[in-house]
């Protein structure tokens, strides 16, 4: 049981202590064994003899806990660190319990008690579990609000007071992932940072080489944590389903749950481990038995993702792509997989410590959604103005994209605008986002927030043109879109990620809303709102009809595209 800074002092103990002592180490053991209400038993009748002291206090609120019991729990905690502010523990107690009744602002306030008061007690930020997971959730906490440059911060100094070195890997790669929110990261900065997560593993011993087998079909494995009811796997289903099997086997490794959309996945018939038990190093020996031959790794610097397996070098060729959306930065991987529109030849491979793999159209192929419904008339003919909106996480909104917004509106008369997130369940989110609203210029009587639901593809038949974000643009979020209907202007920006708008309209055919400067931007989106006629048509089944159409549906041609290209570097590596 963690007690931290809990604990009674090393004093010598008298009888009556060491019956204390037993009590609590029997109460902790009760936890252990989910049995708390013998623990909160115990506990009562020694604080009845015993008055109150912090360590008994903190295990009853554990217990607690256990119980299900959050807010007597936090109550507790309260209590303990009035007594004890070197409790560290208790504070994640209360913290805990503001996240589970989505009191954000409280939340971000006792995290931030927390780590103050550890580094003004050691003088610097100290290596504690305890600690480095109080920076971690107030990450969390301010990515909901956008607050980006905070967000980025709190994963450096998690890192830093991490005690597990694992730990720290991750909490670079949550680090890397928020640099793509910045505009102020030109590509130069990101390559630097990025290359730096090298040196989490310039002292592992990589696997030792394996012999290539002569195979009649390459055996190509995929590996991710996002193989379950996430985004990605609308892009990772051709991969799955349509490979050539004449030509191919496939692997998957799987580190995340799985749920209903794992078993989709898994009814293509390949052959599937679970490796997310297993170490980095395990897992990686497992791909090296299983005689991967290319192994593709989905997620980049994404949550929870397997770069650390692939710092092993488990195949003789490692690429990245389709998840993430710039260099990954360690040197065991060789590829980058991408397109001639998100990366022009020439001007994006300095970049990427990987070699980049441009597919002839698109790097990626989207599967639409089951539950997707047919498309509706443009809203805008039936209400008599124009409804805009953006879907996409809303950490990817910054003060300069709200400014492009507040334009737009400005010069479409009695326009709306629809964001939805699930950060707009909370109301302290709401109103921090507000004021950011606001401060940008945008009529407030006219937004209109909706929170995160199942339901969400249905909403877009509400919407009548949606707007991207910058420099993070949409990727599945513009997919589901133009799906149902819903043109999108997107902002050609400097680098991989924030061009996948520009993939994404190039393929299905709709160039005129990519803008290259902020003033086009502004433009198109105006221009598109003053055609009703053709909103009517786009709307109507026009839209759907091209991109189902497009390269960016076709599945086979994808899958052409892309084995061949896995054939090529097999070959090359051969010579």
């Amino acid at each position: 049981m963690e007690m931290d800074r809990c604990e009674k002092s090393n004093s010598v103990l008298s009888a009556g202590d060491i019956a204390r002592e037993e009590i609590l180490r029997s109460a902790a053991e009760y936890i252990e064994k989910s049995v708390p209400e013998k623990a909160v038993e115990e506990l009562q009748q020694l604080l009845a003899v015993g008055g109150k002291k912090a360590d008994v206090l903190y295990l009853l609120s554990v217990a607690q806990l256990a119980l299900g019991k959050d807010k007597d729990a936090a109550d507790l905690a309260r209590v303990v660190i009035a007594l004890n502010p070197k409790c560290f523990a208790a504070y994640l107690t209360v913290a805990y319990f503001y996240k589970k009744t989505e009191q954000l602002q409280q939340q971000l306030a006792i995290l931030q008690q927390l780590v103050d008061y550890a580094e003004a007690l050691c003088g610097r930020p100290p290596a504690n579990e305890i600690v480095s997971r109080a920076w971690r959730e107030l990450a969390g906490g301010h990515v909901r609000l956008g607050n980006i440059a905070q967000c980025k911060q709190a994963y450096l100094k998690a890192g830093l007071t991490a005690v597990s070195y694992e730990q720290r890997w991750y909490d670079y790669s949550s680090y890397l992932m928020c640099t793509n929110y910045d505009a102020a990261f030109d590509n130069t900065r990101m390559l630097v940072e990025h290359q730096k997560y090298n040196a989490f593993f310039h002292s592992l011993e990589p696997l030792a080489k394996r012999k290539r087998t002569p195979r009649e079909k390459l055996r190509i494995g995929y590996i991710s944590p996002d193989f379950c009811q996430h985004v990605v796997i609308y892009f990772a289903y051709p991969l799955l389903h349509n490979y050539d099997r004449e030509s191919f086997e496939v692997y998957c490794y799987r580190k995340g749950p799985e749920d209903d959309g794992t078993r989709q996945l898994m009814s293509s018939g390949t052959i599937w481990r679970d490796i997310s038990k297993l170490a980095p190093r395990k897992a990686a020996e497992l791909i090296q038995r299983d005689e991967i031959d290319i192994l593709v790794e989905l997620a980049g610097h994404t949550a929870n993702n397997c770069l650390p397996v692939l710092a092993y070098k488990p195949a003789p060729v490692q690429i990245c792509g389709i998840g993430y959306f710039n260099t990954t930065g360690l040197k065991a991987v060789d590829y980058f997989l991408t397109d001639s529109y998100v990366d022009p030849p020439g001007e994006a491979d300095r970049f990427f410590s990987e070699k980049l793999l441009r597919l002839s159209k698109t790097h990626w192929c989207y599967t639409k959604r089951v539950e997707a419904p047919t498309c509706g008339p443009a809203p805008c003919l039936k209400n008599g103005y124009i409804t805009f909106c953006c879907f996409n996480n809303f950490a990817k909104v910054t003060d300069q994209v709200l400014g492009l917004w507040a334009r737009i509106m400005c010069l479409v008369p009695k326009s709306r605008l629809i964001l939805k997130n699930a950060a707009f369940g909370n109301m302290y989110a709401r109103l921090h986002i507000l004021q950011r609203l606001g401060t940008a210029g945008i009529d407030l009587m006219r937004v209109e927030f909706r929170t995160a639901t199942v339901t969400h593809m249905s909403e877009y038949r509400e919407m009548d043109i949606a707007l991207d974000t910058t420099p993070y643009v949409g990727g599945a979020t513009t997919c589901e879109a133009l799906y149902m209907g819903v043109p999108v202007i997107t902002l050609r920006g400097g680098r991989h990620g924030a061009r996948f708008g520009v993939s994404i309209l190039e393929n299905v055919g709709y160039a005129e809303w990519i803008a290259q400067t902020e003033d086009q931007y502004i433009e198109k989106a105006v221009e598109l709102a003053g055609d009703t006629d053709l909103l009517g048509r786009l709307h109507g089944g026009e839209l759907r009809e091209r991109m189902e159409a497009s390269p960016l549906m076709n599945a086979r041609l994808y899958m052409e595209d892309l084995e061949t290209t896995y054939k090529k570097i097999w070959s090359s590596q051969a010579q």
